[in-house]
């Protein structure tokens, strides 16, 4: 069959009115879901961010302008350069939440510790450098081959971006001066802290500003995660809940209207968001307490509870998917259900909502657990009423072989009790964490950074990183009078960023002309240092320009973002001049135009060498990811459907999902140059099923595989630990995995699997002209349906319903809801393949 005549489409969900019953569960669903969002809470943290700062640059740039108070510091702190470093690093590490400002300053400080001791070491084989060549034994070829170095080790360890930043930049600074004859920079010697000296006095005035920065974040309180993380759980535990009453009303036989199931698939992804975004704050919690005492046993609790979040969201996608068929047929059997249902639902979301209220304090008491037994045991035996009224209901009718007709009621009853067996099994196990060790992730996180870097993008970041900053360095010191600013630049913007490289130094090049130039007209209009009234008028306009640049760093989106940002940095910079040295060359307008033509050359270099060398385009590795994510999916799928579980694939399946997506947001702002626009919709909505694939494979590998009733959970230690000791034997009987029926039902999917893969990838891949042989090549077999048809019918003779047993339990069940998830599957390839052929 052509692609032109698809005989067979893809069902849609029914569609029926909208009664006032979905008014108001519409109205409930706003109401929680808007809870997610927040608004008013960031826009105040935000605000509240943009003020701390603005008020902390005004405050030191105050102190610089007082007379006398720059004059009494230490000689070699008396330079308007070094000073303005303490606003710079300010910014740069300055953050609304504590954890990250103080993960910040440890990175600064370490970054600046290794760049000092380069210098100290540099000076103790040749003190001075270049300037004393006529009696040190000074060699410029010693000095390039330690640079070189030194600059690859730092490039290749696996080390925070922002280490990274700071040795580089710092690094840059102080060979261009010890290789300088013409520099007047002391260095220490012999490994001697000298305060006087430029390596030790640059890595005081960043131990100045990062602390600065942590000071300003704790006064006169600390934004930290975990009070967010304890707002968003209970934020979660209450839109879960919500979703779940909704989606088990659907259950009765009547199918989601569509404004109701459209508000239950964005609240659903809004969930997904959140848990997504959880994570990133969990992991800044650890900053905040080191995982020692309270905060580790919180933060643990907080990680397990997250899981347990993302495997109910997981099977709430599920049930989703069954609440839009019709299956007014089956109303006899889903009526019986509807109270058993509701005292379920009920019983799960008390027995959720006691298990978020434990795990919020870090500590489960005595009182806690008997409530949490309590509700598990409710949930048992409601979950037990469920399946004992769904068997019995069905053996009344004489439905208890396996029936095509009830697929989906199989198929949401499965799903009911698997959310009850999820939560019941990590209740059980619910207890008081042991105290954390802060060396045991030290030592991790030590070990982290001298992993071997064999993957590709890390080894293509370390060949532009270096050719970049060599490059830069190498034109600075031959061509730009020994300026330290454009290898130094450099250093500042380097990036492991896999998006669009030319939008990214666009945007790097917009935030540092208006945080140069912007302040410096206005220290030519303003006499910030002539005392009284202009004194005020400038300091207010250092709090404006700052406080307004810090906000929309927070609130006004990646680009505006980051824009913002640099904004703010070399403005705190420029600011910070003392008056003693108003009048030098550091704020005449030459001064402002040779450090912006030396940063913009910084920008420059690396936008070319990114050019030249990046690895690939963000189309080009969008295509990458997307195939990897269908390839490991189709390992999935052969997986399960031969018999072998699949759990270590999907680590590695959501990974190259994320990539995807970070992919995808980037595509739309590459340049297009002879292509056509990208398809932004349609590469959405393909991103959207894959994830869906990912859940359809999760389901069917449970129902192929997963054992055990509820009340065995005490004695088994976890599903991971069990599959890893040994492959537990499938639901199927051997006879019908080896059936002909059941072989020619797994090769209809994974060739009807290969043959929509490739039309995606052609997709990607013939921007410019289109897919037209894929699409003209595409063709679909219209017997598929008859063979997974064959074989229920050969399963019915096999699995018959045996009243009293749970429906986890029920192969005759769990059999069902194999064969939906295989036309499931189907459907979902043939939605895939209609998108694709109808853009």
């Amino acid at each position: 069959m052509s692609a032109a005549d698809i005989t067979r489409e893809s069902p849609r969900p029914v569609q029926r009115q909208v009664s006032k019953e979905d008014l108001v569960e519409i109205v409930n669903l706003d109401a929680t879901f808007e809870s997610l969002i927040a608004e008013k809470a960031v826009f105040y943290r935000n605000l509240d961010m943009a003020l701390r700062g603005g008020t902390a640059i005004t405050c030191v740039v105050g102190l610089a302008l007082i007379p006398g108070v720059v004059s009494s510091l230490p000689r070699a702190y008396s330079s308007a350069r070094l000073l303005a470093m303490v606003g710079f690093w300010f910014v740069l590490t300055f953050s609304k939440h504590f954890g990250t400002t103080l993960r910040n300053a440890a990175h600064a400080m370490a970054g600046t510790l290794i760049a000092t001791l380069n210098s100290l070491a540099l000076n103790t084989i040749c003190p001075g450098g270049a300037k004393n060549a006529h009696w040190n034994g000074y060699r410029p070829e010693i000095a390039w081959l330690e640079l070189s170095v030194v600059i690859f080790i730092i490039m290749l360890l696996n080390m925070p971006d922002r280490t990274r930043t700071f040795a580089v930049f710092y690094i840059a600074m102080f060979t261009m001066h010890y290789m300088n004859p013409a520099s007047t920079a002391v260095f220490s010697h012999n490994f001697q802290f000298d305060i006087n000296g430029t390596g030790v006095s640059y890595f005081l005035v960043c131990v100045v500003g990062t602390l600065l920065a942590t000071l300003f974040s704790l006064v006169p309180w600390p934004h930290t995660f975990q009070s967010e993380v304890t707002v968003d759980i209970g934020h979660l535990r209450t839109c879960i809940s919500t979703l779940l009453e909704v989606v088990a009303q659907s259950c009765n036989g009547v199918p989601l209207s569509t404004p109701l199931r459209s508000k239950c698939a964005k609240g659903s992804m809004r969930i997904s968001g959140m848990l997504s975004e959880l994570d990133e704050k969990l992991a800044g919690m650890w900053w905040e307490g080191f995982d020692t005492g309270s905060f580790g046993r919180v933060r643990n609790l907080f990680l397990h509870f997250s899981t347990l979040l993302r495997e109910l969201m997981d099977i709430m996608h599920a049930l989703l998917l069954a609440a839009e068929a019709d299956r007014s047929h089956a109303t006899w059997l889903m009526e019986a259900l509807e109270a058993d249902i509701y005292n379920f639902v009920d019983a799960t979301n008390r027995l959720l909502g006691e298990v978020g209220e434990a795990v919020s304090d870090g500590y489960i008491s005595k009182q806690e657990r008997l409530r949490i037994e309590r509700e598990a045991q409710r949930v048992q035996t409601m979950s037990t009423a469920l399946s004992t009224t769904y068997a019995t209901r069905r053996l009344e009718a004489g439905a208890a072989s396996l029936d095509r007709d009830l697929l989906e009621e199989d198929y949401i009853t499965y799903n009911l009790a698997r959310i009850g067996e999820a939560l019941v099994k990590f209740s059980l196990s619910l207890e008081t964490p042991a105290e954390q060790s802060i060396f045991v992730d030290l030592e991790k996180y030590i070990l982290d950074i001298f992993d071997p870097m064999l993957n590709r993008n890390h080894t293509n970041f370390v060949i532009r990183s270096y050719v970049s900053f060599m490059l830069a360095f190498v034109i600075s010191f031959y061509f730009y009078g020994a300026d330290y600013l454009i290898p130094a630049t450099v250093g500042l913007v380097l990036s492991k960023f896999l998006g669009s490289a030319l939008e990214r130094n666009l945007c790097r090049a917009q935030g540092t002309v208006l945080g140069l130039v912007l302040p410096a007209i206005i220290l030519r209009q303003v006499p910030a240092c002539g005392g009284g009234l202009g004194s005020l008028i400038f300091l207010g306009l250092v709090f404006i320009f700052i406080a307004v640049a810090l906000y929309i760093s927070q609130s006004g989106g990646a680009r505006n973002g980051y824009i913002a940002m640099l904004t703010a940095a070399f403005a705190a910079q420029t600011f910070f001049l003392p008056c003693n040295s108003y009048h030098d060359h550091t704020t005449s307008s030459g001064s402002v135009y040779s450090t912006v033509s030396a940063t913009i050359m910084g920008i420059l270099i690396v936008s070319l060498v990114d050019v030249v060398l990046a690895n690939e385009r963000p189309t080009e590795g969008l295509r990458d990811c997307l195939g990897n994510v269908f390839a490991v999916t189709r390992a999935g799928f052969v997986d399960v459907l031969d018999g072998n579980p699949t759990h270590k694939r999907a680590a590695l399946l959501k990974r190259h999902l994320d990539l995807s997506t970070m992919f995808h947001v980037e595509c739309p702002h590459e340049p297009r140059l002879w292509r056509i626009s990208y398809p932004e919709q349609m590469v959405a909505s393909l991103l959207g099923e894959a994830r869906s694939l990912r859940l359809d494979l999760h389901s069917l590998e449970k129902a192929l595989y997963s054992g055990g009733t509820v009340q065995e959970i005490k004695t088994e230690v976890s599903m991971l630990t069990v599959f890893q000791d040994g492959i537990p034997d499938p639901v199927m009987p051997q006879e019908v995995l080896e059936c002909l029926e059941y072989r020619q039902v797994c090769d209809d999917l994974l060739s009807q699997y290969d043959k929509v893969t490739r039309l995606c990838q052609s997709v990607l891949s013939h921007e410019s002209e289109g897919p037209k042989q894929a699409i003209l090549d595409y063709d679909h077999r219209a017997d598929v349906d008859d063979n997974v048809h064959r074989l229920a019918e050969v399963m019915e003779d096999h699995f018959k319903y045996t009243q009293g047993k749970a429906v986890l339990d029920d192969y005759r069940c769990r059999a069902a809801v194999i064969i939906f998830m295989i036309f499931t599957v189907h459907r979902r390839l043939d939605r895939i393949a209609e998108m694709i052929l109808r853009s």
